[in-house]
């Protein structure tokens, strides 16, 4: 059985159009089979998005982001449509889900400041790093994403993800805490959770 969170370099099956709109714009996405959420927008991304980004503009915007966990892209090209001269770079394991970030990225008119990165590489610094975890990865992955993503964040940098009560929600928080320590609950809707952490001097 193929999963989402694996190493797929799968190119056949169904493939899918997807339309997403945030603020006034909107966006079509490719997506396929074999990658997270293929057929729609999963209600937990939307909530990141929709609850994350206006944060990121509210003060000094960002100028590098990381979206880990990528899939097929949709909230480092929402990012990089919405925040003028930021630069995005995507990670994820799964090649397939890669090559439709980089087709998205190029239909959304962003692909010169998106860049992709190979199955395995570190992550890059950046000002913020966001994710919509492979839970069924398991905790073991999802907690390495997070203290990954604290070593790469610059200093005040920012850390932002979206949780399911479902799926472990409250753990997950605790093991943010013992990371960060700090995490701050921006929403909560339908069951899911959006915290944000930041990048502060431990003593």
């Amino acid at each position: 059985m193929r999963h989402y969170f694996t190493n797929d370099n799968q190119k056949t099956g169904r493939t899918y159009s997807i339309s997403f709109e945030y603020g006034r714009r909107g966006f079509v996405f490719q997506s396929a089979d074999g990658v997270f959420s293929k057929d729609e927008v999963d209600f937990g991304t939307s909530l990141l998005i929709n609850t994350a980004l206006p944060c990121m503009v509210a003060g000094i915007a960002p100028k590098t982001a990381v979206d880990l966990g990528c899939g097929y892209g949709i909230i480092g090209i929402v990012m990089a449509a919405c925040i003028p001269d930021l630069r995005v770079v995507m990670v994820d394991v799964n090649e397939r889900a890669l090559e439709l970030a980089r087709l998205n990225a190029r239909n959304s008119g962003v692909a010169e400041r998106v860049a992709l990165a190979a199955p395995g590489a570190p992550i890059k610094p950046a000002d913020t790093i966001i994710t919509n975890p492979p839970f069924r990865a398991g905790k073991s992955v999802v907690i390495g994403m997070f203290e990954a993503s604290y070593a790469a964040l610059n200093k005040s940098g920012r850390f932002y993800a979206v949780f399911r009560k479902q799926q472990g929600a409250e753990s997950y928080i605790k093991d943010l805490m013992r990371v960060f320590g700090n995490v701050g609950i921006l929403a909560k809707k339908k069951g899911y959770v959006v915290v944000e952490c930041v990048k502060e001097d431990k003593e």
